[in-house]
């Protein structure tokens, strides 16, 4: 008895704080949808200079803008990513849209017009925020004396949950299809180059890791990339062999397809067991 009560306490501390998080989610995205739809309506457009970069969290070098705003002052602006994880190399020349009455609120000109981020982001915190309701509110069961998918269970919820199990799923398998012709494409006509790991974050298995690498462009500069770790051998200062559009080349990515593929069918054998988890949910 004090087991299952104990149970059920953990479940609505655990909801409590779920829904917490998405809520605190919910308010970082509608203050930067509000910002973004600022500055598609009243921002001030600019071009600005990359004159440095800062070390990034997990990810590669933020560039470090600055631009002059209306009145010839200078502003500098550091995006932080959100998703986007692209190098940026010193002396680029990018667009910037600002606020007039605040020009330290700024961002990548055309970064106002994405959405798609934003949306993914209001989608995730959506279902973070439906399963914490619905374990504070009592519609799911909080003990193991009621399961989930008891015969008296709500077919609706069924049905949320098993869609929610399927959702990962899905976007797997789209991930690992793009990637996979993306990297198709650039055997045909990418440029080899050699970098050098400069920094190795994640743990667990070799999906789960990813490393910084840094190597020399055609043109000589310095340009960072995010990889999926070749092996748990890999540590700073190894060198791996890249390929990249010259175009392009922050959507450089490791040359050896046997390692990329192996990760691509790891994540759609995740997939797979995912989807049939959640097919079985729905159907049973």
């Amino acid at each position: 008895m004090m087991g299952a009560k104990g149970e059920g306490i953990s479940l609505q501390v655990f909801a409590v704080i779920l829904t917490g998080v998405a809520l605190l989610g919910f308010w970082a995205i509608c203050r930067e949808f509000l910002l973004l739809a600022r500055l598609r309506r009243n921002g001030v457009r600019t071009t600005g200079t990359v004159t440095g970069h800062l070390r990034g969290s997990g990810s590669v070098d933020r560039p470090v803008i600055e631009f002059s705003d209306r009145h010839g002052r200078p502003v500098q602006y550091s995006p932080s990513w959100g998703g986007q994880n692209k190098f940026v190399p010193l002396g680029n020349q990018v667009a910037v849209a600002y606020l007039a009455d605040d020009p330290r609120k700024a961002r990548l000109a055309g970064s106002e017009t994405r959405r798609g981020s934003l949306v993914l982001g209001a989608l995730v915190c959506s279902v973070f925020l439906a399963l914490g309701l619905l374990l504070v509110t009592g519609v799911l069961p909080q003990s193991s004396e009621s399961p989930l998918f008891s015969p008296d269970a709500d077919s609706a919820m069924t049905w949320l949950v098993a869609l929610a199990i399927q959702f990962p799923g899905v976007l797997m398998i789209g991930y690992g299809i793009r990637r996979l012709r993306s990297l198709n494409a650039l055997r045909g006509d990418g440029v080899a180059a050699t970098g050098t790991v400069v920094r190795v974050f994640g743990e667990g298995d070799e999906e789960e890791r990813q490393t910084v690498v840094e190597f020399p462009d055609w043109n000589h500069r310095r340009i960072q990339v995010v990889v999926s770790s070749p092996s748990r051998s890999v540590t700073v200062g190894t060198q791996v062999p890249l390929v990249y559009r010259p175009d392009s080349p922050e959507n450089a990515q490791l040359a050896s397809s046997s390692d990329a593929n192996r990760s691509l069918l790891f994540g759609g054998f995740l997939c797979l067991v995912t989807v049939v988890a959640g097919g079985f949910i729905l159907f049973s």
